[in-house]
């Protein structure tokens, strides 16, 4: 017996509304099968088995309805009859496991959904068949609603990064946004609306080039359609095409609501009222737009005022930039929208610190004659909240993604003492926002270390557990940049480690403080997009190119006084990597003279690279750290051979770089409880990158010491737990703060660059 009639004497006998069974042709030729259960009014519920064919007898869906709903199992397949999508359905909602696949039926996606939104572990796949662990990960719904119940947004991330569909909504209920994101990159088409109802095509609206899985995973594969009768019904309802309502008022800004004497003040004609806003500067936003939004600008006395107030409060709040182009005599519709776009701007962007900081304040002023795109182009809500990056492909991409590769270059076993070096860096941060290296004197070089330490796991301005922690050190760090030098440098009392007499002195009189600064704000900033974030980190560049002796390399001074070394150079030519990566523009003269200068100061029978010259050990300074022997470190070597990697050279096709890694093999770390005398985490750090791109022996002899001597060492009890001791070679010079950060950032060489290194 057919199931068809098998469902309609059941129906029958359990004595419930009868079910119909509907066999209907739609206009494109395809053709619909379900039951249908009647109604007392005669209309007519989808329940039960639905089925939906081609027009040419290929079955395209096959599921099930429950009261009108979709319920239990559907499949869906391509055109050409092959599976395409299997999933399951609870109460109209996606529910439980779903597989996507290719049309050559390779599996393209797999995971679960709770309540119709992803959420838990996800994979993807290629055509071949490949694993995408870049686009793989646990994904996670973010929900909120407003104290009133009524929805704020609704997205998703993917291991912390947003990722996927978007939507947020005004509190009164009117949607604001719809967006896509790529791995915390913006994606797909972006529609912004105002708080009035006011679609705009400029403000946050727009298409972006990114974007891959999401959009077609959200949407039916194949759209079920409903029928024709009820289709018919739909468009008589809606009776043609309908012309926009006018704009609603824009929603009330409840912080300005009784604090608006000074903008009454103004409006009578008071400046130095309009002198009290300016001054409040961006608190003032909101009574000035809770006052401005509720205008007639029906009334020409009142759209005149809105548009002074627009002229002479918001632009210089906004730094001088402008929303719209205002002309004389006032346009009714131009001040609505500059309103309108000021209203919106500040509800985005009042927790945007960084935003309002860096980007505006440091963004191209314009004339008045032209609207602003950083004013057009504000952070978005999720942005704001949870993050987002202009990249997290290509040499970061590791950082991001899963860690399972780590198991296969040597990282197993270091998963823990890194998270509980990261989380000792957190809890150690000062309530300013850096890090302590001791006496003062390095705290820039060493904040820089830090916030090197969380980007290299992942943790960055835009998201990561730790991405407070980044915002607050990169904004101490911003705050000790000179606007015009662009040098990282803050005065304090000191002891001239050369002279050992006290002595007031710039904390960078050594320039690989600058140099490390630097090499975090530019990764910082390849990760962020901030534009004035990359202001800054070319500002940093650029006193970097200055410093650099003519056709040689750096050392303590600038001006330049002609002497040169390899421990300062090695951290310039890390920063100056960095600035490349970021698109920062970069003196690329500096590449030959640092080869040049590395090949000066190698003794090339031995492989080993001199500080000042050839064979020449490591600097020590007499009465601080001249008793911990050079001969248990090769240092110099280290920055030689990284630099060498990071400048573009092939072991393959220099041979001098074999050299250097068979000398760094026999002084592998080793970690002293004692008195440390063979601990150098500097030594290390470059040790592990060098090593790491070697690869083969090289690479396991090193990692195999690394991580003994670190895990091992590392501390485990009361407030100390997950640093590091600081005695080793420079320990007394960076604190605790410099010996974990330099820890971490070894543990981190499994995965925090991707540039084709050696694996095991």
């Amino acid at each position: 017996m057919e199931f068809w009639t098998l469902a309609l004497v059941a129906t029958s006998l359990a004595q419930e509304p009868a079910l119909e069974f509907v066999n209907e042709e739609l206009p494109d030729g395809r053709r619909l099968e379900y039951l249908a259960r009647v109604e007392a009014d005669g209309s007519r519920t989808r329940h039960g088995e639905f089925a939906l064919w081609s027009a040419d007898g290929k079955k395209l869906v096959l599921g099930e309805y429950a009261d009108g709903e979709k319920s239990g199992r559907w499949n869906y397949r391509f055109d050409d009859g092959k599976p395409w999508v299997t999933g399951a359905y609870r109460e109209g909602e996606r529910s439980g496991t779903w597989t996507f696949r290719h049309a050559n039926r390779e599996k393209r996606a797999q995971g679960r959904y709770l309540d119709g939104q992803l959420d838990g572990e996800w994979e993807f796949w290629d055509e071949s068949g490949r694993l995408d662990a870049a686009g793989s990960g646990t994904l996670e719904p973010l929900v909120a609603d407003y104290l009133g119940g009524a929805a704020e947004y609704r997205g998703t991330t993917l291991d912390g990064v947003l990722h996927g569909r978007w939507t947020s909504w005004w509190e009164n209920g009117q949607k604001r946004l719809e967006a896509e994101f790529d791995r915390g990159r913006r994606a797909g088409r972006w529609s912004f609306w105002h708080s009035d109802g006011t679609y705009d095509p400029d403000f946050l609206s727009g298409r972006h080039e990114l974007g891959r899985f999401f959009p077609e995973l959200e949407v039916e594969p194949v759209p079920v359609p409903e029928s024709v009768e009820q289709v018919s019904i739909a468009a008589a309802v809606a009776g043609g095409a309908r012309s926009m309502p006018e704009p609603n008022r824009l929603q009330p800004i409840t912080e300005g609501a009784g604090m608006l004497g000074d903008l009454r003040s103004y409006r009578g004609g008071n400046a130095e009222a309009r002198d009290a806003l300016l001054a409040r500067g961006r608190e003032a936003l909101p009574d000035v737009i809770e006052g401005l939004r509720t205008l007639d600008y029906g009334e020409a006395d009142q759209l005149a005022f809105a548009q002074r107030a627009l002229f002479e409060v918001v632009g210089p709040i906004l730094y001088g930039h402008v929303l719209v182009v205002l002309e004389e005599p006032p346009n009714a519709a131009a001040v609505r929208l500059a309103v309108a776009r000021a209203h919106s701007l500040y509800f985005l962007t009042k927790d945007a610190n960084l935003w309002w900081t860096l980007d505006l304040e440091l963004g191209s002023h314009v004339d008045g004659m032209t609207v602003c795109e950083h004013l057009l182009d504000p952070p978005s809500v999720p942005e704001v909240l949870y993050g987002a990056s202009s990249t997290t492909t290509g040499v970061f991409g590791q950082r991001f993604g899963k860690r399972d590769h780590m198991r296969t270059v040597g990282g197993s076993g270091t998963e823990e003492p890194l998270a509980a070096a990261l989380a000792w860096l957190a809890r150690n941060q000062r309530d300013d926002g850096g890090w302590s290296s001791g006496d003062d004197l390095h705290d820039l070089g060493v904040t820089g270390l830090a916030l090197l330490a969380f980007a290299g796991d992942g943790h960055t301005l835009q998201g990561g557990l730790y991405r407070g922690n980044v915002t607050r050190g990169l904004s101490w760090l911003l705050d000790h940049q000179d606007p015009d030098s662009g040098r990282f440098l803050m005065m304090i009392d000191g002891v001239d480690p050369e002279t050992g007499k006290r002595t007031r002195l710039y904390s960078s009189q050594f320039l690989f403080d600058h140099a490390i600064a630097t090499q975090a704000v530019c990764e910082l900033a390849h990760l962020g997009g901030s534009r004035g974030l990359r202001a800054a980190a070319q500002r940093a560049v650029n006193y970097i190119t200055i410093s650099r002796n003519p056709y040689g390399v750096w050392r303590y001074s600038n001006p330049p006084d002609g002497d040169n070394d390899t421990a300062v150079t090695g951290w310039m030519i890390q920063a100056l990597a960095a600035a490349d990566r970021a698109g920062v523009q970069v003196d690329r003269q500096s590449w030959p003279s640092a080869i040049t200068w590395f090949d000066e100061v190698t003794d090339n029978s031995s492989g080993r690279v001199g500080y000042t010259a050839i064979g020449e050990p490591s600097c020590r300074y007499s009465a601080t750290n001249e008793h911990y022997p050079r001969e248990a470190t090769e240092a110099m070597t280290a920055v030689g051979l990284w630099c060498r990697f990071l400048l573009g050279q092939d072991p393959a096709e220099h041979k001098i770089m074999r050299k250097h890694a068979d000398l760094m093999l026999k002084t592998l770390p080793e970690w002293d409880d004692d008195d440390g005398l063979t601990n150098d985490l500097f030594y290390w750090y470059h040790g592990a990158h060098a090593m790491r791109r070697m690869g083969g022996n090289h690479w396991k002899s090193w990692n195999k010491s690394m991580k003994l001597a670190l895990v091992d060492s590392q501390e485990q009890a009361a407030a100390d737990a997950g640093s590091w001791e600081p005695n080793g070679t420079w320990g007394m010079f960076g604190g605790r703060a410099y010996t974990t950060a330099m820890a971490a950032l070894c543990l981190e060489v499994y995965f925090r660059f991707d540039e084709g290194q050696g694996e095991e």
